[in-house]
C-alpha cells in the first residue's frame, strides 16, 4: 500500500477557500488515476474539505490544533515579519503531517508520500512502488512546472528544491512513534524531535536525513509530478508578496511573459499533450 498524506491549509485563513477544493479535488483526481489501486489518502485539516470520500480509499483526518495565523496579503513587513509568517505555516503543514502519519499504524501502509493538495502525481507512480518494495523510497527531483491554465509545461530537475510532493519512503515502523509530539520548542520555534528520518526531515534535506538514518534513497527514475503554482491558495501565496518571491519564480513569470522564450527555457518546455493529460488526469 502506498498512502498519500495531503495537508490543507485551513478554510479559516486560506484566501480562497473555494479554489483551495477545486486544486486538491484534481489533486485526488491524479491518484485515483493510478494503474495500480493499492493506494490511500489521508486529507489532513482544520477543516474538513468538501470533496469525494471513500472508505479505505480517501479519509479525512482532523488536525485538532489552531491553524496558523492569518496575516494580510501583500502586507508591508519586515524581513523578520516574513520570516515569522513562513515558519508559522511551516511548521502548521509539518504538525499536519504528523498528526496523519501517526494514524498509519492504524492504516498499515507500506510506504508514505507527501502529496500537496494542488500538485498532481503521474498515474506510474504507485505500479512502480509496488514493484519495487524492497526499496527505502525515493526522491523525486525531476518533475514538471505548470500553472494550470497554459498549454505547456516546464520540466525541472530540481523538484525536491521546489515542492514537498517530491519524495516517497518505505514506513519503518519501528520509527514511527505511536504518539506523535506535535509540540513546538519555544527555544528553537521548531518541532519537538520524532526519531522518524520522514518527519524530521523537509524535502530540501529528505535524501541526506534518510541516509543518515541508514536508510539510503533511490531516484526515482522517471518525472513523476506536476507542481503547481501561481493560483493564489497555496501556502508560498501566503508568505511572499511580488517584491519577494523566490528567484526561479520571477524567473518562470518573466519566462510566460516574453514572447520571445529564451532558449534555455525552450529546451525545457513541454507542450501537455494527451499523452501528458492521461497520465496526470488532466482535464483541459
Amino acid at each position: 500500500m502506498l498512502t498519500f498524506i495531503t495537508p490543507v491549509i485551513s478554510k479559516e485563513i486560506s484566501d480562497n477557500w473555494s479554489v483551495v477544493r477545486a486544486n486538491l479535488r484534481k489533486t485526488l483526481e491524479s491518484v485515483k488515476n493510478q494503474t495500480n489501486s493499492n493506494w490511500r489518502v489521508l486529507i489532513v485539516s482544520q477543516t474538513r474539505p468538501d470533496v469525494e470520500y471513500i472508505e479505505d480509499k480517501i479519509i479525512y483526518v482532523h488536525a485538532d490544533f489552531k491553524p496558523a495565523k492569518k496575516y494580510p496579503k501583500n502586507i508591508e513587513r519586515s524581513a523578520v515579519k516574513r520570516a515569522v509568517c513562513r515558519r508559522a505555516n511551516d511548521l502548521d503543514r509539518i504538525r499536519k503531517i504528523r498528526v496523519a502519519a501517526a494514524t498509519l499504524h492504524e492504516y498499515r501502509s507500506d510506504f508514505v508520500m507527501l502529496l500537496e493538495a494542488d500538485d498532481l502525481v503521474s498515474n506510474r507512480l504507485c505500479e512502480f512502488v509496488m514493484e519495487n518494495k524492497e526499496a527505502n523510497g525515493w526522491s523525486i527531483p525531476k518533475g514538471y512546472i505548470w500553472d494550470g491554465r497554459s498549454g505547456y509545461l516546464l520540466k525541472t530537475n530540481r523538484l525536491t528544491a521546489l515542492s514537498g510532493s517530491s519524495w516517497v519512503v518505505k514506513v519503518f515502523y519501528e520509527m514511527l512513534p505511536k504518539d506523535m509530539p506535535i509540540d513546538v520548542d519555544p527555544s528553537t520555534l521548531s518541532l519537538v524531535s520524532s526519531g522518524c528520518p520522514f518527519l524530521d526531515n523537509g524535502h530540501r534535506k529528505m535524501r541526506d536525513g534518510m541516509a543518515q538514518a541508514g536508510k539510503p534513497m533511490q531516484m526515482l527514475p522517471f518525472r513523476g509530478v506536476i507542481y503547481h503554482w501561481g493560483h493564489g491558495a497555496n501556502l508560498s501565496a501566503q508568505q511572499f508578496n511580488e517584491d519577494h518571491l523566490l528567484p526561479f519564480i520571477r524567473n518562470i513569470r518573466r519566462w510566460q511573459s516574453n514572447l520571445f522564450f529564451d532558449l534555455k527555457y525552450l529546451r525545457k518546455r513541454v507542450y501537455l499533450t494527451e499523452s501528458l493529460k492521461s497520465e496526470f488526469a488532466i482535464k483541459k
